[in-house]
């Protein structure tokens, strides 16, 4: 006689060298600690940041290099919601209820993540609330990025996007940004370090499940300072079954949500376009 069982999902696994490696800083929130979710104010310590080298004798300077660009030293990061509904046709007893919330939270944990990516790349949410939104957000498509060049090579493109960082910054580690396909192209010029990726020459690397490519043959990659990111916890839109019940149709509609942020440090903000050919 065959089985007519069930047997369970396949294990939640989330994307390694993504926004949650050990490459950003992330301040986690509890449950109760939710006043930055109306937005706060984000300190952008190495910005509009002067080195120079000066002669002790002649009193005059020589070399000048840093994040020279002038910017307010603080900004407005305005935090949205991510939500993840899960919906089944029919009817579900208490008890797989509460394996398929607790399923969709640890889902919510990873999805989340994808969604302050997305964000962070390409700014949907901002865009779509601009209207409304007196401040935006920094996103890395957002047209403020200085081009290192023409359309080349994810290497050459690599190589271009490190000596930029190099010559803006005041010598702190910044953040590379690129999709998964173009880590595979560069799979000779990156490292594994524990949790994290980085180039060969140490500049950490994010590779972001929620970057996604200009075409089948193209993709951007971003050079940036420190990313700094907030997430809150994740929790259902209610504790009562009965709320996500709809008798018309006798379908289950389960929801969760979780409010992340996300940033980064610094007026360095370079782009190149690397081309997926053989």
């Amino acid at each position: 006689m065959a089985y007519s069982g069930v047997f369970p999902a396949a294990e939640i696994v989330e994307a390694p060298f993504g926004l949650s490696s050990d490459v950003a800083t992330i301040v986690t929130h509890g449950a109760d600690d939710n006043h930055w979710m109306l937005g706060y104010e984000q300190e952008f310590a190495l910005c509009d940041i002067v080195v120079k080298g000066w002669d002790l004798c002649a009193s005059a300077s020589s070399v000048t290099f840093g994040d020279t660009t002038a910017s307010a030293r603080y900004g407005k990061v305005q935090p949205f919601g991510v939500i993840v509904r899960d919906g089944c046709e029919t009817a579900l007893g208490p008890k797989l209820i509460r394996e398929r919330e607790k399923r969709l939270l640890d889902l919510l944990d990873i999805a989340s993540l994808k969604a302050a990516e997305r964000e962070l790349w390409s700014g949907p949410v901002t865009i779509a609330g601009e209207a409304v939104a007196a401040d935006r957000n920094k996103y890395l498509k957002n047209g403020n990025a200085t081009s290192v060049g023409a359309a080349v090579a994810p290497r050459i493109a690599l190589a271009q996007l490190e000596d930029a960082l190099a010559g803006c910054s005041s010598g702190e580690l910044g953040v590379i940004h690129m999709t998964r396909g173009s880590s595979i192209l560069l799979a000779e010029q990156l490292v594994r370090d524990g949790e994290k990726m980085t180039t060969a020459s140490g500049t950490n690397v994010i590779i972001g499940s929620g970057y996604t490519t200009e075409s089948a043959t193209s993709a951007m990659m971003f050079a940036t300072g420190p990313v700094l990111a907030h997430l809150g916890a994740s929790t259902m839109l209610s504790d009562n079954p009965a709320d996500y019940f709809t008798t018309t149709n006798n379908k289950f509609v389960l929801q969760a949500e979780r409010p992340v942020a996300v940033t980064w440090d610094g007026c360095c903000h370079f782009s190149a376009t690397v081309t997926y050919t053989a």
